[in-house]
């Protein structure tokens, strides 16, 4: 029998996404990605993306559909919206067959927002969420 793993998508997420953002200045801002979120409130100027991974069924051994959740934090709410809705479209462009992606398709009707979420302090977020299908790679 064949073992197969798959990538860990909050890690591989979060390395295409800080890629992604560097070639797009138009957001306008610093984007720090994780799949963790800082204890201290972003800096002026800054916003925080958190990555998490929400699983989802595996399908055979080779193919996974994963749920993932995207917010994008900071203190200002138009580049918030602004940088969300540059996110959604970067999630799309995650499925890349043969460029190094595991991801092979984003399927439109899995994906949903960004809307705006409520916060207990002055920050903003906008939060999303996105269905990957991945691929698993022989162990």
């Amino acid at each position: 029998m064949v073992d197969v793993v798959h990538e860990d998508i909050e890690l591989w997420l979060c390395e295409d996404l800080r890629a992604q953002y560097a070639e797009h200045p138009e957001c306008g801002a610093v984007v720090w990605v994780s799949n963790k979120e800082r204890r201290q409130p972003a800096q002026p100027g800054e916003l925080h993306v958190i990555v998490r991974d929400d699983s989802g069924p595996r399908h055979d051994l080779l193919l996974q559909d994963l749920q993932i959740g995207v917010s994008v934090i900071g203190d200002d709410l138009a580049l918030v919206k602004r940088v969300a809705r540059i996110t959604q479209a970067l999630l799309k462009r995650t499925a890349r067959i043969g460029a190094g992606s595991p991801v092979v398709n984003v399927p439109d009707e899995d994906m949903r927002g960004p809307y705006l979420v409520d916060e207990d302090n002055d920050l903003h977020r906008a939060y999303q969420t996105a269905g990957l299908s991945v691929v698993g790679q022989q162990l």
